[in-house]
């Protein structure tokens, strides 16, 4: 997501799609950030002193498309009002494995999450895992973030999910020895 849209998009809790200067000033005290940004929004986003911040003034001052603007402020309320579809917080957001290998790798994903020095590193021992138990060629994709992929994997051998504030994605690209 454009790191201004979130930030915008954080400022304008209510949705409105327009900010006060009271909301933008809340914002800047609860963030602990520079007094000056609510002079320099204004300057950039109200030069005419309206009081308010549109979200079509601020597309347009950083020349970013409306349309998608609004894209990613749905989907940022999807992922924010998304809850976990099971007890231990994990939301799936698309599988095409057995259960049971769904099962072992959530399971084996949050014991590493949990007991890894990094992310990083549960990556790498995640894919570890999978390649010497059902052989090689598995991707393990982890990320905070939003994000959009286009790969190619074998059947069944996808699985993709958000536990806490980790994006995983996994796949197996071929069939290998």
């Amino acid at each position: 997501m454009d790191p201004f849209l979130k930030v915008f998009f954080s400022i304008d809790r209510d949705g409105s799609g327009k900010i006060t200067i009271d909301e933008l000033q809340e914002y800047i005290e609860k963030n602990n950030m520079e007094d000056s940004m609510v002079y320099d929004w204004q300057r950039l986003f109200d030069p005419e002193n309206t009081g308010g911040i549109t979200l079509e003034r601020f597309c347009d001052t950083l020349g970013i498309a409306p349309a998608e603007a609004q894209v990613q402020r749905d989907y940022m309320n999807r992922q924010n009002q998304a809850t976990p579809d099971t007890e231990n917080g994990i939301k799936i957001l698309y599988a095409d494995v057995s259960d049971s290998l769904k099962e072992e790798i959530l399971n084996k994903m949050i014991q590493l999450l949990s007991s890894s020095k990094s992310k990083e590193d549960a990556a790498i021992q995640l894919k570890k895992y999978l390649d010497d138990k059902y052989g090689r060629s598995w991707v393990v994709l982890l990320t905070a973030d939003c994000f959009w992929l286009q790969a190619t994997q074998i059947d069944q051998s996808i699985c993709c999910f958000r536990t806490k504030n980790t994006s995983c994605l996994i796949w197996r690209t071929y069939e290998g020895d």
